[in-house]
C-alpha cells in the first residue's frame, strides 16, 4: 500500500484542485476514496471549489452529488460517500441551493442509494417549492391533489395553490393544467395517478376560487 501511495502522491493533481479546477478537485477524492485512505476533508474540498468561482451552496451542491453518483466497487465501502453525500446535499439547502432540494426529492422518492421514504421526499419537495422551483411546484400539487399516505391527504386548496404558483412561472406543465382546467383538452397529470377529469375540475376550480386563481 505504501508503494500505491507514493505512486498517488506523484500523480494526483493538488495545484490544480486548489487553484479551483473541478475536474482535478474531483480526480483528488475520487483517488483517495478508490484505496480507502483518507484524503483532504470536506472544508477543504469545499474550498478549493469555491476558489474556482463556486458559490459554498453550489460547492456543497457538486461536491454531494459527486458522491453520490459514485458506483459500487469491488473491496471499496461506498457507504460513507453516501453519507457524505446526504451531509453536503442537506447542508447545501439549507444554503439556499433549490435544485439539491428537488433532488433529494427523487433521491428518497426512488430509494436511490437510501432507504425509499415517501414521506421525507415530499419533504424535500415542499422544501424545493418552497425556496421557488416551478417544477417542485407543479410536483407538490401533484401530491396535495392525490395524497401519498395518511401523512399527506389530498387537499385541493393546496394543491390550487401550488399549480397556481408554478403556472405564474410559466412552467410548462403548469400552463397545459390551467389550460385544461379552463376548458382545453390537454390533461397533464401523473399516468400513475389517473383522476376523473370532472371530479377534478369542479375540486380545483373551486379551490382556485377561493384563493383567487
Amino acid at each position: 500500500m505504501a508503494v500505491v501511495r507514493s505512486e498517488l502522491d506523484l500523480t494526483l493533481n493538488y495545484k490544480e484542485a486548489q487553484d479551483g479546477d473541478a475536474a482535478a478537485v474531483y480526480d483528488v477524492c475520487g483517488r483517495f476514496d478508490k484505496i480507502d485512505k483518507d484524503g483532504p476533508d470536506t472544508e477543504t474540498v469545499l474550498g478549493w471549489l469555491m476558489n474556482g468561482g463556486e458559490t459554498r451552496a453550489q460547492a456543497l451542491g457538486n461536491l454531494g452529488c459527486f458522491y453520490h453518483s459514485q458506483d459500487d466497487e469491488e473491496g471499496v465501502d461506498i457507504k460513507p460517500r453516501h453519507q457524505r453525500s446526504i451531509q453536503c446535499l442537506t447542508q447545501a439547502v439549507h444554503q439556499g441551493n433549490v435544485q439539491v432540494a428537488f433532488s433529494l426529492w427523487n433521491i428518497y422518492q426512488t430509494g436511490w442509494s437510501v432507504q425509499k421514504d415517501e414521506y421525507k421526499a415530499f419533504l424535500w419537495l415542499r422544501q424545493a417549492a418552497l425556496l421557488g422551483a416551478a417544477e417542485a411546484q407543479y410536483e407538490l400539487a401533484v401530491v396535495y391533489e392525490h395524497g401519498i399516505s395518511s401523512r399527506v391527504v389530498p387537499d385541493a386548496k393546496k394543491a390550487a395553490k401550488w399549480y397556481r404558483k408554478s403556472f405564474l412561472q410559466n412552467y410548462h406543465k403548469a400552463v397545459a393544467w390551467h389550460h385544461d382546467l379552463h376548458g382545453g383538452d390537454d390533461l397533464v397529470l401523473a399516468p400513475s395517478r389517473p383522476v376523473e377529469k370532472e371530479a377534478r375540475s369542479t375540486h380545483l376550480v373551486q379551490a382556485l376560487s377561493i384563493i383567487g386563481g
